[in-house]
């Protein structure tokens, strides 16, 4: 879901697409001049889910037909995101725990917290609310940090891994300018015919290694058909990805970094 205001700023953060249907006209046009909460924005993104992917290929499925998408070569890369989160919000298990403990008692006490007048009664509401979102957050925190001990290898690592409080499904990532953020790393595949987009995916991998694949399955669902050629950098190029893409006869079109011989 991605809105393109009058002034050619794009955006798919829920909570930034609200911000602009406070003032931007083409999403005041599109909201009728209403006002929207991103926690709606972000449940309707979640609970259509399937709704939404099945509108995406309809229109992807459109567009090929009109022959604006070729799949004859497609240009793939991966940018790093930054997430709603500070390197200062990862967090060992233990302070997880104490957090959560807290969160679990905030929330029975406000169920238990009984008003009758009507602006009290919204405030308990959204006290409720953020009380339960933060119990959440809490919970999938100690989730990703169980997916990261799983692939740390000595006791030590496992001890030491951490998860942010604010952003739990993010990872810490090196940046472009050498320093390091809590971040995502989205991969998109275009078609060189018209720069149409023909894949989206997010991924927690630090870097591109593995990415190449999984990019090319998705655009296979959403399309019904796999590209003839692929373009991407160094970061893409491993042995295993060379043979991968032979297999499947598809045109491998790549920088070869230095230590490729060295890869498996």
């Amino acid at each position: 879901m991605k809105l393109v205001s009058s002034v050619n700023c794009r955006e798919s953060s829920a909570r930034e697409i609200a911000q602009l249907c406070e003032f931007d006209p083409a999403c005041q046009w599109l909201t009728g001049m209403t006002s929207i909460n991103h926690h709606s924005l972000s449940d309707f993104r979640v609970d259509h889910k399937e709704a939404l992917d099945d509108l995406l290929i309809q229109v992807l499925a459109l567009l090929s037909a009109e022959e604006l998408i070729t799949m004859e070569r497609v240009m793939h890369d991966g940018t790093k995101i930054k997430a709603n989160a500070s390197g200062k919000s990862f967090r060992r298990e233990k302070t997880f725990l104490e957090n959560l403990k807290l969160a679990q008692e905030q929330v029975a006490a406000l169920n238990e917290l009984q008003t009758t007048e009507e602006g009290s009664l919204r405030r308990k509401k959204a006290q409720e609310r953020a009380a339960r979102e933060q119990k959440e957050k809490l919970e999938k925190s100690l989730s990703e940090l169980e997916k990261l001990r799983v692939i740390k290898k000595s006791q030590k690592e496992k001890e030491d891994a951490r998860a942010s409080m604010t952003d739990p499904e993010s990872r810490n990532m090196k940046q472009s300018n050498g320093g390091f953020s809590p971040s995502y790393n989205v991969q998109i595949s275009t078609d060189a015919a018209n720069d149409l987009i023909v894949g989206v995916g997010v991924s927690q991998a630090g870097n591109d290694t593995h990415e190449l694949i999984p990019s090319i399955e998705r655009i296979e669902e959403k399309t019904g058909r796999a590209p003839k050629q692929m373009v991407v950098d160094s970061g893409y190029t491993t042995k295993g990805s060379i043979l991968e893409m032979s297999s499947r006869s598809i045109d491998f079109i790549g920088s070869i970094p230095e230590n490729l011989g060295s890869e498996s």
